[in-house]
């Protein structure tokens, strides 16, 4: 009796588990037999989302709206200026060193500045995607930890989605 017992309960923690795992899949979740890299995960969360609104500061020197969280895609509206042209600030949060990549929905002039106001060059621009078409651009940033300025513009869009993907979570 004991034993039939244990193998019930055995097998109801084994099945929950596979449930629980087949649910989350989280940042690694297994595609075609490979791990999820960050175009992927790009693309998922352009699609997918969970979507997050920001509106973008038109002051460089304001207090910008943090959008450094993982995992989601930030629909962030652009302050309008002169001339029908649009453009706005953000803050990225970074707590991981190492290569950040800032995936865009449209093809918009980006700058990103670090705390002391000097300029971060881009690391690597990615303008084709095999996965998806809601994905326009991609640009990699060699970021430490820190608070860094993100400057969207000017253009002509009035908004742009970003996913913001931290390259080392997807390493094998």
């Amino acid at each position: 009796m004991k034993g039939n017992y244990m193998n019930r309960v055995a097998l109801y923690l084994t099945s929950s588990l596979a449930i629980v795992l087949a649910a989350c899949g989280g940042p690694h979740e297994e595609h075609g037999g490979h791990h999820e890299g960050p175009e992927d995960e790009a693309c998922d969360h352009m699609i997918d989302g969970p979507g997050l609104a920001a509106t973008a500061i038109a002051d460089m020197t304001a207090d910008a709206p943090d959008t450094g969280e993982h995992s989601v895609r930030w629909d962030v509206a652009l302050a309008a200026g002169a001339g029908g042209m649009h453009s706005g600030y953000v803050d990225l949060v970074v707590e991981e060193a190492g290569i950040t990549d800032l995936y865009l929905d449209v093809d918009v002039p980006v700058k990103v500045w670090n705390a002391s106001g000097g300029e971060v060059t881009v690391h690597h621009a990615q303008t084709t995607f095999t996965q998806c078409t809601e994905v326009s651009v991609g640009l990699g940033y060699q970021l430490g930890v820190g608070t860094y300025l993100v400057g969207f513009g000017p253009t002509t869009e009035e908004a742009v989605s970003m996913v913001v993907v931290l390259e080392g979570e997807h390493a094998d």
